[in-house]
């Protein structure tokens, strides 16, 4: 992938409680995955009257990446896989981050890793620069409960919990797009702040009707995808593709995809879902984010489309999640 191609940098602070699909600590990955978060958009392109140019134009030429952890200035993103096995650190396991600030990864990556300048934050699983672990990770595990009670009887239905995560202030998410060239960014890059305007205010994620999942107004930077990395921590110097791609977002392959699979340091999960309509999806495997991939190109990935018994529509899934080049020291 060309670092030069243009791009958008989005950022979210929350003001609510998220309800993540996949935002336990305990679940590397990311707190809002790829599908998810391009259900969304769909969702709000739908009400902006975008959504019949977007599936046929915009999110064929658009990669975007899972919803990720920030931190005042530091980006955070999945270790990647090729990462975790034997690294010789002693202080700091690996198997215990599920996310680390991008600089760190690349230390990693480099062997330029010093464990004294970082310090894992047990609760959200973040690894964190060591003179700040007094402030604590960006957010924490929580658990909410609610019961519907009758306003004429005053009987209460059992209660109902309802897991997510409580962000520290200063802190939110961020998520990268990457246009296939100029024009398409300079057609989708405004839609899709429109897009995201318009999710602060209506939330993403579970518990939406109980006001959770809602931010402030999001922060936007466009540039070339290499000032953006640069800006989040990542030295793009040296990272042209050498054949390895690291997933931002959650991949399923695409029939032109030529993957090594077996030079690769991956992980995989199976999602389903359930529609707007309360219609159940098919399942479908994808490779998870902070996956490393072998192909000589970038890889494309597939957004794929299914007909279920009921719905008078298709079902978009997307796995076409953005990937970066992993460096060649790596």
């Amino acid at each position: 992938m060309p670092i030069q191609r243009p791009a958008l940098l989005v950022q979210l602070q929350p003001i609510t409680p998220w309800r993540c699909g996949a935002g336990r600590p305990d679940e590397p990955g990311s707190l809002v995955p790829s599908d998810s978060l391009f259900g969304a958009i769909c969702d709000a392109m739908r009400q902006l009257n975008w959504l019949p140019e977007w599936l046929a134009e915009g999110a064929q030429s658009t990669r975007l990446s899972s919803l990720f952890p920030v931190h005042n200035d530091i980006f955070y993103a999945p270790v990647p896989e090729a990462l975790r096995p034997d690294t010789g650190l002693r202080r700091v396991r690996l198997e215990g981050v599920r996310f680390a600030p991008l600089n760190a990864i690349q230390a990693l990556a480099a062997r330029k890793f010093d464990e004294n300048r970082w310090i894992l934050d047990l609760p959200s699983g973040c690894l964190q620069p060591a003179d700040r672990a007094n402030a604590g990770g960006p957010y924490r595990p929580l658990e909410r409960r609610r019961a519907a009670v009758d306003r004429l009887t005053g009987t209460a239905s059992p209660t109902v919990a309802a897991e997510g995560i409580e962000f520290a202030p200063n802190a939110g998410l961020w998520s990268l797009f990457v246009f296939a060239d100029s024009q398409t960014a300079e057609i989708w890059s405004s839609r899709i702040k429109a897009a995201f305007r318009l999710l602060a205010d209506d939330g993403i994620g579970g518990w939406r009707g109980a006001g959770w999942g809602r931010s402030r107004r999001p922060r936007f930077k466009d540039g070339d995808l290499g000032r953006l990395l640069t800006i989040a921590g990542w030295n793009t110097a040296g990272t042209e593709s050498i054949g390895k791609w690291w997933t931002f977002g959650l991949f399923s392959p695409a029939e032109s995809d030529d993957i090594a699979w077996d030079n690769g340091a991956y992980r995989t999960l199976t999602r389903t879902g359930w529609t707007t309509d309360g219609v159940q999806k098919s399942s479908l495997r994808f490779v998870r984010e902070g996956s490393i991939l072998s192909c000589t190109a970038e890889p494309a990935g597939r957004i794929s489309e299914t007909q279920l018994s009921g719905m008078q529509h298709p079902v978009v899934r997307y796995g076409a999640g953005l990937a970066l080049p992993w460096p060649e020291e790596a």
